[in-house]
């Protein structure tokens, strides 16, 4: 479906100017970058609980940056052990200065 839809999540994303897509999950965090080879890892957050899974920022080579999540039915982002907020802000909040 990914690959069906993704003429219209890349013409939203080009005609509005978006500097930061959130995927929620890890296979669509990777659908994402691949289509705009973003492969360098700018930041990341490691859950504080037994799983540590990870989530993780790259940036495009057009500066898009692509956010990668836990998704939230997998993850309680509620427990600070888990919050992926931070992340997400500190991706917002430098797209912000790029403007």
């Amino acid at each position: 479906m990914a690959a069906l839809c993704w003429p219209f999540h890349e013409a939203v994303i080009r005609t509005l100017g978006v500097k930061v897509v959130v995927c929620f999950g890890k296979s669509a965090g990777e659908f994402v970058r691949r289509q705009y080879g973003a492969h360098h890892e700018i930041d990341h957050f490691t859950e504080r609980n037994n799983r540590g899974w990870r989530s993780t920022t790259h940036r495009a080579p057009g500066g898009l940056k692509i956010v990668t999540v836990t998704h939230p039915s997998r993850a309680d982002w509620r427990n600070p052990l888990a919050d992926v907020s931070p992340l997400v802000a500190r991706a917002l909040e430098d797209g912000q200065k790029l403007s």
